[in-house]
């Protein structure tokens, strides 16, 4: 019983850092290597009055991520009603 629950606290554990991780590694990698964030993502390069730096398409990923986070549950499933009956037959 114990090694059960600790094994599903470690995995429970495990996917809602993974899902930190996301966040905090695209942050990291902008903070660490800017200008190959700029090269990869930014929209705006042959703009450089904007001053933008890839910070436009940084917010851009980061609000992607949280609004996948926000995505209500389908539940149409609750919406349908099942009936069940019983019925004894006497003979």
């Amino acid at each position: 019983m114990k090694l059960s629950s600790l094994v599903i606290s470690t995995l429970f554990l495990i996917i809602i850092l993974a899902n930190s991780f996301k966040i905090v590694g695209t942050i990291g990698y902008y903070g660490l290597f800017t200008q190959d964030f700029i090269e990869r993502f930014c929209e705006n390069k042959d703009k450089p009055e904007l001053q933008c730096d890839g910070k436009c398409e940084l917010s851009k990923m980061l609000l992607q991520q949280t609004e996948e986070d926000k995505t209500p549950i389908n539940l149409e499933l609750l919406k349908n009603e099942i009936v069940l009956f019983f019925n004894t037959i006497n003979t």
